[in-house]
């Protein structure tokens, strides 16, 4: 006999932004203070455990983009 199931899933992006105006850029401590905050935020997502790529850093044209997926199962 076969058995299946179906699930659904969301992905929501959060993201953190921190300025980064051109041509001064961002100070260490604002990008630090954001990715702490990010982090945190995704280790309780994610009961504690993070891969290494669960975490993103991107550059916008005038900002700093820390990210990460919030996963929510329907």
């Amino acid at each position: 006999m076969t058995t299946w199931s179906r699930s659904e899933q969301t992905v929501t992006t959060i993201k953190y932004t921190v300025p980064a105006p051109w041509p001064q850029g961002a100070t260490w401590a604002e990008v630090e203070g954001a990715m702490a905050a990010a982090k945190a935020e995704a280790f309780r997502q994610n009961d504690a455990s993070l891969s290494d790529e669960a975490v993103w850093v991107t550059a916008g044209d005038d900002q700093i983009v820390i990210s990460f997926p919030k996963k929510e199962e329907q």
